[in-house]
């Protein structure tokens, strides 16, 4: 029961962010004809803060190495940022920490819901409806469509129900961009996967979105893509991905095609690598993952709100142990 290490997160409770975008608009009814009624979408910003970890020797003597990492949001980022990524949302948009060497890391996160694609709305009034009274008025919305077929659209359709899917993630190291990947979609789903050929670099152009040509111009190291999806289960989840070497992974879904039951590495060759999930209750998270060299994992919740307790081995002895400090306000 010796402790090896330990993470502290705070949180915070904040006023909302109103969005004004097709996230929050509704189709409605107006006499027979359809009309655009406005509502805004208001986003409580419940939000984690910092993180602070420690990490202890192994016979607990000494002082623990501490190292912390402050979370940025969308609107705390520069406005020259969010001039150039409109849409509004509460992730975390930027990770600062410390490593062990005491140099400075920072995560950069782009999301669907960044790109807007200069949505906008007006209030406007039927024509023949003198004086103008609120039961003329209807909200006219406005979008630049991307054209069909470009890595725009793909972001564009998924606007309205898969904000949260990311687009681009980097990482920097002293001010070096040390790693970053780039996501494409299709038809509602991921299709191509790129990473940087080339790191550390000094300078990085950062995915952005332009209405000449419908480009989502991004930097040019990015190269080929590193993975594709060819195949996906009846819901949209995928089942086969080949990367750029040729290797291919599969996917086994249960009998609703969402819980995953098992992932082989190398699927179609005699050194095939499959790793395997079960699951005590469906929508608590996964029970036990058993990997292909046997190591077993074994996942235990607490009963009265199913957050993640402890994780064991295969002899039931404890590998982490997860510990919650909450405050109910009214």
């Amino acid at each position: 029961n010796q402790l090896l290490s330990s993470n502290e997160m705070s949180y915070t409770l904040n006023n909302g962010i109103k969005t004004d975008s097709l996230y929050s608009q509704r189709i409605v009814k107006l006499n027979g004809v359809n009309q655009t009624k406005y509502y805004y979408l208001k986003i409580k910003k419940y939000r984690a803060e910092q993180t602070i970890s420690k990490v202890f020797s192994q016979d607990g003597s000494g002082t623990p190495q501490i190292s912390t990492a402050d979370f940025t949001y969308k609107d705390e980022m520069p406005q020259s940022y969010r001039d150039t990524y409109k849409g509004k949302h509460n992730k975390l948009v930027k990770t600062t920490s410390t490593d062990s060497y005491g140099f400075a890391i920072e995560q950069y996160n782009k999301y669907i819901a960044d790109f807007n694609f200069d949505v906008d709305s007006t209030l406007q009034c039927e024509p023949d409806c003198v004086p103008c009274v609120e039961t003329c008025q209807y909200w006219l919305v406005t979008a630049h469509v991307p054209a069909s077929g470009t890595e725009a659209s793909g972001i564009y359709d998924m606007q309205f129900s898969m904000g949260a899917m990311p687009v681009e993630n980097f990482s920097k190291r002293n001010g070096k961009v040390i790693n970053s990947a780039y996501q494409t979609y299709s038809g509602g789903s991921p299709i191509l996967s790129f990473a940087l050929r080339t790191v550390p670099k000094s300078t990085f152009s950062e995915v952005f979105f332009t209405k000449n040509n419908d480009l989502m111009i991004k930097d040019a190291d990015y190269g080929t893509a590193r993975s594709e999806i060819l195949n996906y289960n009846a819901i949209g989840l995928p089942t086969l991905v080949q990367t750029k070497r040729g290797t291919t992974s599969q996917i086994v879904y249960d009998a609703q095609n969402v819980l995953p039951l098992s992932k082989t590495q190398n699927y179609g060759v005699n050194d095939a690598l499959t790793s395997t999930y079960e699951y005590t209750k469906r929508y608590q998270g996964i029970s036990k993952e058993i990997s292909p060299n046997d190591l077993e994992i074994r996942y235990n919740y607490r009963p009265l709100d199913a957050r993640l307790d402890k994780i064991k081995d295969k002899n039931d002895r404890i590998l982490k142990k997860f510990n919650y400090q909450t405050t109910p306000t009214n």
